[in-house]
């Protein structure tokens, strides 16, 4: 009889997850982007979202930043961000399982530079850089 009540509750309780997605009491996370780049004292904006959640439009100036938080869900939270300045521009994953696992631990700081945007590693304070994914020809 206990072997069925435990079966049936951890079918229930697996229903409930799938069905409703339910937020697991995760630590909380947060994503910070700070814009270190500047031309010509225009603005880089950045667009974030995630499957669930659409945070608009954020214009930044220079040393300015944009942040938010969240608690993951059981489906693996993903956010990403199109980031735009007059140079450059490109989309791409702020936070991941991965990235936190790897450089984040449920504090992703990202800066945006002339080449690029990098998230700070915690573990070993070093920053990883991407490359802008479209590079446009700027003049003064």
């Amino acid at each position: 009889m206990k072997e069925v009540s435990l079966v049936l509750y951890l079918l229930t309780t697996s229903i409930l997850i799938v069905t409703s997605q339910i937020t697991l009491p995760f630590k909380k996370s947060r994503v910070i982007v700070t814009n270190y780049f500047t031309f010509a004292n225009q603005t880089t904006s950045i667009e974030c979202y995630s499957s669930d959640d659409y945070l608009g439009v954020h214009k930044l100036r220079l040393h300015a930043s944009y942040e938010w938080s969240f608690k993951t869900s059981f489906f693996n939270t993903k956010f990403y961000c199109y980031f735009r300045t007059p140079c450059s521009e490109g989309k791409y994953g702020v936070f991941t399982k991965r990235l936190n696992d790897l450089y984040c631990n449920y504090v992703c700081n990202w800066s945006i530079h002339s080449n690029g945007v990098c998230v700070h590693n915690r573990f070993t304070g070093e920053d990883y850089c991407q490359p802008w994914k479209i590079v446009k020809y700027c003049t003064t």
